[in-house]
């Protein structure tokens, strides 16, 4: 691919409207910016090829992108004090990728050219410096790897090497920072003791913020793009990142009587332990500080999966001979996590402490009116993470969305049949069929949550780099419900019944015979009630769905049922829709979920 920046780059007049805090950039600055791209993108060398272009964007440009990242990205991804920009010694290579980031939202970029040439000039500037500017600032380089990865994630589709070059070199630098023990430099002027505080305290929640924020993107990152992550950071000790009004104070005065109202930052071991064990959400916790929470919980779930699929976990060493494995297998194996009491008993309580942290965050909807912050999205994905086969949901939609439009009928075929052998030889299709059926409960629970990024998405998308990952995720969840739940019903009702029969044998069928109910509504001429997922919903409606959900109606799109064939196109078509609002700051991600659910459409028909 060539590179290059367009020439309309290079030009003086402004696309944006100032006003009197915004971010200006150094001349000093913008010369050492426009020697380094001379120096790595103007020449061929043996490690780079030279760019199409020699065109560099102006100060004037640069200074419009930096601002369109400080007023959007900044404030899903604050690992950069505001005062930094304020500074005329702001690091040449951190002006570098914050431009690159927020030029994604600048408005003469239509096809990310700028962006996806600003990544390339970052990704060359950050091995630059490891090998020829050993003494860079440690926080600096972090911040630069973060802010690359994520740009990465946007403007490239998960099989670029591009996107994994990104997350090895943010492991890379975080490893930098902590084997080599360099601390973030701390400014050493003594005239003002109140300013050094707090110029102190910066570089020390700068260092907090940049290792949660560097766990979440390499771990958001990875699943979105399919990219195993490598991730050893352990997080337990480190405190949590302070509430967001404190880091915003510009001035020292202000921090330091501010710093009066707020408590000290938990932990995450203290966090997780108050959330789990209490019930308890640590007062320090709120917002965007909500976020590390969250995925705290999705990666003690994950922990407890992967713990319970190694095959030696119950065995305890003994010096005499024992029962070679292959011949007797080890009890411990688990062939499917949700029927696990400890891993049903791990999740249930995950569940419930999202349950927490969304009622957390309900209060400070109404308190600001109804505007709802990035953190809900992060709330409803973390939910799909913990009640789907989401990696089988994906592979079944890659591998569809891969066959040929020549093989089309076997495909309907393949996908149209209900428990015969073709179905119960694919893992993928059988661990969907189990989801429908046995683990039906948090199957509906889904749905309600994958409705809700619907509508979170339509009013509130920030252009993160996470979005297009949380709609596909939702629409193929939808999808999936819609397309195969009418072929398993037969099956889900049987095993409702079965339980109900085990109920009254125990004795329990008069506290919970719902079966009975079921079959008799079966043969009923009655109307089933809907429920729209798409629309906020009433307590009492969620929680009568997610019991007896098999007999309602889920709806979508003003009436829509998504369970009939009408249903199943619209999802799709609905996904699409939305990925095509992500265009405009992820072209390549949401161009990429897109794609898969176009074919879907071509391929499995919905009649």
């Amino acid at each position: 691919m060539v590179f290059g920046f367009p020439t309309t780059t290079n030009t003086t007049h402004s696309a944006i409207t100032y006003s009197s805090d915004s971010v200006r950039l150094a001349s000093s600055t913008y010369l050492e910016l426009l020697h380094m791209f001379e120096t790595l993108a103007c020449q061929d060398s043996f490690l780079y090829s030279a760019f199409g272009t020699s065109t560099f964007p102006s100060l004037h440009f640069v200074e419009e992108c930096l601002n369109l990242f400080v007023e959007g990205p900044a404030q899903d991804i604050p690992i950069i004090h505001v005062s930094i920009w304020h500074n005329a010694q702001v690091s040449w290579l951190l002006s570098l990728a914050a431009a690159a980031v927020g030029s994604l939202f600048h408005p003469t970029e239509v096809d990310n050219r700028v962006a996806i040439t600003f990544q390339e000039l970052t990704r060359r500037a950050i091995r630059y410096t490891i090998e020829k500017l050993p003494l860079t600032d440690n926080c600096v380089l972090r911040q630069v790897c973060l802010l690359n990865a994520c740009l990465a994630g946007q403007v490239w589709d998960s099989s670029s090497l591009s996107i994994q070059d990104a997350l090895t070199e943010l492991m890379l630098a975080d490893q930098r920072s902590h084997n080599f023990a360099q601390p973030c430099r701390e400014p050493q002027d003594d005239s003002d003791s109140a300013f050094q505080e707090w110029q102190t305290w910066i570089a020390q929640e700068t260092r907090r913020r940049l290792d949660y924020f560097s766990w979440q993107t390499r771990f958001l990152t990875s699943i979105s793009t399919f990219v195993e992550s490598f991730d050893k950071l352990d997080l337990n000790a480190l405190p949590l990142p302070c509430p967001q009004a404190l880091w915003e104070f510009t001035t020292a005065d202000e921090f330091h009587k501010g710093l009066e109202t707020f408590t000290q930052p938990s932990t995450m071991h203290d966090a997780l332990q108050s959330l789990y064990l209490k019930r308890r959400i640590p007062q320090s916790c709120s917002g965007r500080g909500l976020i590390p929470m969250i995925y705290g919980v999705v990666k003690r779930t994950i922990e407890v999966s992967q713990q319970l699929r190694q095959p030696l976990k119950q065995w305890m060493p003994v010096s005499q001979l024992q029962v070679d494995p292959v011949t007797e297998p080890l009890p411990s194996q688990v062939t499917w996590l949700p029927a696990n009491a400890t891993y049903a008993a791990w999740r249930n309580s995950g569940c419930d402490c999202l349950d927490l942290l969304h009622w957390q965050t309900h209060v400070e909807i109404a308190s600001a009116i109804g505007l709802e912050g990035p953190q809900v999205t992060h709330l409803h994905l973390a939910r799909l993470l913990l009640l789907t086969p989401f990696n089988d949901m994906v592979s079944l939609a890659r591998n569809a969305s891969l066959e040929s439009t020549s093989e089309k009928s076997h495909l309907t075929l393949h996908l149209n049949s209900t428990m015969g052998s073709t179905l119960s030889e694919s893992p993928v299709k059988n661990a969907i069929m189990r989801w429908i059926t046995l683990d039906d409960h948090k199957g509906r629970l889904s749905l309600i949550h994958s409705g809700a990024i619907f509508w979170h998405v339509r009013r509130y998308a920030r252009g993160n780099f996470y979005e297009p990952f949380a709609v596909f995720l939702a629409t193929l969840v939808l999808w999936v419900y819609g397309h195969y739940e009418p072929q398993f019903k037969a099956t889900l009702l049987a095993n409702k019944a079965a339980v109900s029969r085990y109920q009254s044998t125990m004795g329990q069928g008069t506290r919970r015979s719902r079966e009975p109910i079921v079959e008799s509504s079966v043969d009923a001429d009655d109307t089933p009630q809907p429920i729209i997922l798409d629309r906020p919903c009433d307590d009492e409606i969620v929680q009568l769905f997610i019991r007896e959900g098999h007999m309602m109606v889920p709806q979508m799109f003003r009436g829509v049922r998504i369970c009939s064939a009408e249903g199943s196109r619209k999802v799709l078509d609905e996904g699409i829709k939305l990925l095509s609002r992500c265009q405009r700051s992820s072209s390549a991600k949401a161009g990429e979920y897109a794609e898969i659910l176009i074919k879907l459409i071509a391929i499995i028909p919905a009649a």
